[in-house]
């Protein structure tokens, strides 16, 4: 299959008309306060109101609160919802039943104990997401510019879809889709030159690159 493209952290118009022009297969917009890409849900509104065609958005949230999850819904028309914090079993299959919209579960992978705990996801999420784990001085649970050992996917089965994510970039992308065979992949800091703003340029160079691995 045709490899899955997705780039997180989007808050200039400019970035979200590339996503359009690249295609992207889904675009995340950071709802983390404390996040370097946090943007505000009234204020990306007016910057979607502004664009001509649809895109499938995620909300990337830290454990949301019923009121925050509103107040997104409120502005942005959605497509899924990527929990990145330490929701419960029991909190993500309230989220589904409230939004009715895909769930990705995001899950910081250090080693194998790891990987058995992402298994207990698989039947309330629609997709996983594998990430490294934050650092101690991290304000946020992704875009931190780790990468983890893709080792540790080495013929995992899983039963839904899930990306690779977790320190991504243009010139380790080939050979994290090599070792880890992953179908969609999810990147945030590996297409930025200053932290927290996203570089066209690179989200060219990466997207080309992936496309390109399909013909390999």
């Amino acid at each position: 299959m045709n490899k899955k493209i997705k780039i997180c952290g989007l808050t200039k118009k400019r970035e979200f008309d590339l996503a359009i022009s690249l295609s992207l297969d889904f675009v995340g917009i950071v709802f983390h306060k404390p996040s370097i890409r946090y943007i505000k849900p009234e204020k990306i509104s007016v910057i979607l109101n502004q664009l001509e065609i649809k895109l499938k958005l995620i909300a990337v949230v830290v454990n949301p609160s019923d009121k925050d999850l509103e107040n997104i819904l409120n502005n942005i028309p959605l497509f899924g919802i990527q929990m990145h914090g330490n929701e419960t079993v029991e909190r993500i299959k309230e989220v589904k039943k409230r939004t009715n919209l895909q769930i990705i579960k995001a899950i910081p992978i250090g080693d194998k104990r790891d990987i058995n705990f992402a298994k207990k996801f698989e039947d309330v999420s629609d997709m996983l997401l594998f990430d490294s784990k934050p650092g101690i001085n991290s304000k946020s649970p992704g875009g931190n510019a780790k990468a983890f050992d893709w080792n540790l996917l080495i013929e995992q089965e899983w039963e839904k879809p899930w990306f690779l994510s977790g320190g991504l970039d243009i010139n380790n992308i080939n050979n994290a889709l090599n070792i880890t065979k992953a179908d969609y992949c999810d990147v945030s800091s590996g297409v930025e030159v200053v932290k927290g703003k996203k570089d066209l340029n690179l989200m060219k160079i990466f997207t080309k690159k992936v496309r390109e691995f399909n013909n390999v």
